[in-house]
């Protein structure tokens, strides 16, 4: 039995704002997602510092915000990717003093982690619309090169957009991230029934992903490892009924 969960009521809001933007923009193509354009549309823009302890962060001027992105990381996906997180946080968060304890202090509070799970939501929804990639993402054969693909054509990274897969997909497919031989993170699809886990070996989680396809890639800035696993359409019928198909 699969059980459903609500999606948070903040996370909805941030998708359906980032869908605006989309909308106002007329986005009908990957090349026609311009996130400074769009921040500096809403009185947001987007500059770059050679100092900061994080990669990006917010912040309110007289004439609306400044989106401050490293500038060692300029032509990053990691970039765009804070580019358009930070944006959400001007157009979804106006409460900019809660931001900037969120990228200066440890977090502390649920609220923290609330608005920073949005931004990720509304800056996914911005870089990887549902409506373009939605038919890409229901191949039969969710290859990990079918995910680079995708990566690639719409500037992302190869961990954000395997995580995209898996939202997308009807397909059974999973991606597990792993540092150091623990698995950290597990995102997978409702028709990937494997029992697999963050905080397990992954050695032990891979052992119980007999039978899928496996697929790697390093991620040299983090050191972290991702593993792609998938079924082919025909491997997930119910086993009565590739029997009688011979």
């Amino acid at each position: 039995m699969t059980i459903s969960r609500a999606v948070p009521e903040g996370i909805v809001a941030a998708r359906t704002a980032a869908r605006g933007v989309l909308e106002r923009f007329d986005v009908r193509a990957p090349e026609d997602i311009d996130v400074a354009l769009f921040a500096a549309t809403y009185g947001a823009f987007v500059t770059w510092s050679d100092t900061g302890p994080e990669d990006a962060h917010v912040v309110r001027v007289p004439e609306g915000a400044l989106i401050v992105i490293r500038r060692d990381k300029r032509g990053t996906e990691r970039a765009r990717f804070s580019s358009a997180h930070e944006f959400a946080h001007h157009l979804c968060h106006p409460d900019f003093d809660a931001i900037a304890r969120v990228h200066g202090e440890p977090r502390t509070s649920g609220k923290e982690f609330r608005i920073e799970r949005e931004a990720d939501a509304f800056a996914v929804e911005l870089l990887m619309p549902e409506a373009l990639l939605a038919e890409t993402c229901a191949a039969d054969r969710p290859t990990f090169q079918a995910v680079a693909d995708v990566a690639w054509t719409f500037g992302t990274s190869l961990m954000a957009t395997g995580r995209r897969w898996t939202e997308l997909s009807p397909a059974a497919c999973a991606l597990l991230e792993s540092k150091d031989g623990v698995v950290s993170r597990v995102d997978k699809t409702a028709a990937f029934r494997a029992d697999v886990a963050r905080g397990r070996t992954l050695d032990d989680a891979l052992a119980a992903l007999h039978g899928a396809t496996l697929e790697w890639a390093d991620v040299p800035e983090t050191g972290a490892t991702l593993t792609w696993a998938w079924h082919s359409a025909e491997w997930e019928r119910p086993k009565r009924e590739r029997a009688a198909a011979g």
